[in-house]
């Protein structure tokens, strides 16, 4: 019973809502379609964002699918593999 009391605190609500908000402006950038000379750097400062953020909240073995959309994402020069990745972190971080 103290755990749903504590998932239900100020603090873990303003706490979920900031972690939504940092996922929301990462899957903006990654939802960009500019393509820029540094498409690159922008893609792996996402991933670590992404990463940051799942280990912040417990989600450990989400590096290995962020590193793997990575991976896509800079071999098709497309943020897509990583704007899908974020959406499934999403999911399983903000639950």
């Amino acid at each position: 019973m103290q755990g749903s009391v504590e998932e239900c605190s100020p603090e873990a609500i303003e706490k979920a809502a900031a972690l939504a908000r940092i996922l929301a402006a990462q899957q903006q950038i990654l939802a960009l379609d500019d393509h820029p000379g540094w498409f690159s750097g922008r893609i792996k400062a996402v991933a670590t964002v992404l990463k940051n953020l799942a280990n912040s909240v417990g989600n450990s073995e989400a590096d290995g699918q962020i590193e793997a959309s990575l991976a896509k994402a800079l071999a098709f020069s497309n943020g897509l593999p990583m704007l899908e990745c974020s959406m499934r972190i999403g999911a399983n971080s903000l639950r």
